[in-house]
């Protein structure tokens, strides 16, 4: 079952925490920049992995792609590729996307044998509707991975 909690993600301290992110190799805004800012080690390999995927023309191949980030013990970091560009006015997360980061991260949590924490995944500036679009993905896995306890994040910027 999927908990809702009234919770800063970058308080979490032992799990998987799980976050979209574009292709650019931008986290200025949102929760990516939330979790650059708490969590810098998050940022060089996403940003070399984007600038590589942009010099060979590639960056939309990396849709539904995730770099994992171990940041402490048992504490992870998953920079899931969800939206190409983006920006705060208009829909830049894909349904697809989503549907592939999470399939990627439920499998990993389940390994590691430990939570995982998400925001509204796409809901914010990736633009989509939580509870048309993209919770009805996060209760499918969630169900899935009936050894995976889902959180949901949820707090004020």
């Amino acid at each position: 079952m999927i908990k809702y909690i009234n919770k800063d993600i970058t308080t979490v301290d032992k799990g998987v925490i799980a976050h979209g992110c574009n292709t650019q190799g931008v986290m200025g805004s949102g929760v990516a920049k939330f979790l650059r800012d708490k969590y810098p080690e998050i940022f060089p390999r996403y940003f070399k992995i984007c600038n590589q995927a942009a010099n060979a023309g590639k960056t939309e191949e990396l849709l539904g792609e995730i770099d994992v980030v171990s940041v402490a013990t048992d504490l992870y970091v998953v920079n899931g590729f969800t939206q190409h560009l983006y920006g705060r006015d208009g829909k830049y997360a894909t349904t697809d996307a989503i549907e592939s980061v999470l399939s990627r991260t439920y499998m990993l949590t389940a390994l590691l044998k430990l939570d995982l924490f998400i925001p509204k995944i796409g809901a914010g500036r990736g633009g989509l509707n939580w509870e048309q679009d993209v919770e009805p993905i996060v209760k499918f896995f969630d169900d899935s991975y009936e050894d995976v306890n889902t959180y949901v994040c949820v707090w004020a910027e």
